[in-house]
C-alpha cells in the first residue's frame, strides 16, 4: 500500500514526464515540418501586438505576468488550387517586415491550410528539445524511485520506510538471498 507521502512525488514525477515529453514532441515536430513541408513565399497582411497573460497564486498572493508578442497575419496561395490561404503566427522580435513584405513559409502539401514560418531555428528547437528531455528524464527518475519505494525494493524503500526486506541495507548493499 503506497504511503501518502509517496503520492505527491509520484504525481510530480508523472507531470514532469508528461510536460517534458510534450515539449520534446513539439520541438521535434516543428523541425520535422520545416524540413519536410513545401517551402512557399507568403505576404504579410498586417502586424499586431498581442497581449498574453499568465496568472499564478500562492497563499494569499496573486501574480499576473503580462508579455507582448508580435503576430503576423499573412496570406499565400495554394499552388495546386490557386486558393488563397490566410493564417497568423507569432514572429520573432527581429522580424523587420511590415504589411506587404514577403514572409518565408512552409506548408503541408496534404493540407495546404496548415503552415508555419520556414525559419525554424534548429538551434533553438534543439535547446527546447533538450529542456523537454531533461524534464522527462527527471520525471522518470522520480517515478521509478516512487515505484521502488512502494514495492519495497531499493534504497528509496529504506528512505521512505517501506522496505519489506527485499531492498537490502542502504547504501549500496542489496540482499540477493532467496
Amino acid at each position: 500500500m503506497p504511503t501518502p507521502v509517496l503520492i505527491v512525488p509520484g504525481f510530480i514525477g508523472a507531470v514532469f514526464v508528461l510536460v517534458g515529453s510534450t515539449i520534446l514532441y513539439r520541438a521535434i515536430t516543428s523541425v520535422s515540418r520545416a524540413r519536410s513541408w513545401t517551402p512557399i513565399q507568403g505576404e504579410v497582411v498586417s502586424l499586431a501586438q498581442e497581449r498574453r497573460t499568465s496568472s499564478s497564486s500562492h497563499d494569499d498572493h496573486h501574480h499576473t505576468d503580462v508579455r507582448y508578442v508580435m503576430i503576423a497575419h499573412y496570406t499565400y496561395r495554394d499552388p495546386r488550387t490557386g486558393q488563397q490561404v490566410d493564417d497568423r503566427t507569432e514572429v520573432p522580435d527581429r522580424f523587420v517586415g511590415g504589411p506587404g513584405s514577403p514572409i518565408g513559409l512552409v506548408y503541408d502539401p496534404k493540407d495546404p491550410t496548415r503552415s508555419q514560418l520556414a525559419e525554424v531555428s534548429a538551434g533553438a528547437s534543439a535547446f527546447v528539445g533538450v529542456v523537454g528531455l531533461f524534464f522527462a528524464a527527471v520525471g522518470v527518475v522520480i517515478v521509478v524511485a516512487v515505484i521502488a519505494a512502494v514495492t519495497g525494493h531499493g534504497p528509496m524503500a529504506d528512505f521512505f520506510g517501506t522496505d519489506d526486506g527485499g531492498g537490502g541495507d542502504f547504501p549500496g548493499r542489496f540482499d540477493r538471498s532467496p
